[in-house]
């Protein structure tokens, strides 16, 4: 598949872990912000009404999160500074 990267997630409290529970596919994107618009237009209803930026998190991301066709929660993220 080319250049590709899977990120692991801990839960902090294991106490509300669920057994072969995913948080979540994160996915790289360029260009996020037509991306996230293209997908408003199309119905796609995202967690947030904004892009979030986060200049902490690995060098630098903006992120959003929606939920897939059989619920699973989708991040795309954009790195800021590539």
């Amino acid at each position: 598949i080319g250049d590709c990267k899977i990120e692991l997630i801990q839960p902090a409290d294991y106490a509300e872990r669920v057994p072969g529970q995913i948080d979540h596919i994160a996915v790289e994107v360029t260009e996020i912000e037509p991306l996230v618009c293209r997908l408003i237009e199309k119905g796609v209803r995202f967690d947030t009404d904004q892009i979030s930026d986060a200049p902490g998190l690995l060098g630098g991301v903006r992120n959003i999160f929606f939920s897939g066709p059989d619920g699973e929660r989708i991040e795309f993220f954009e790195y800021l500074n590539r």
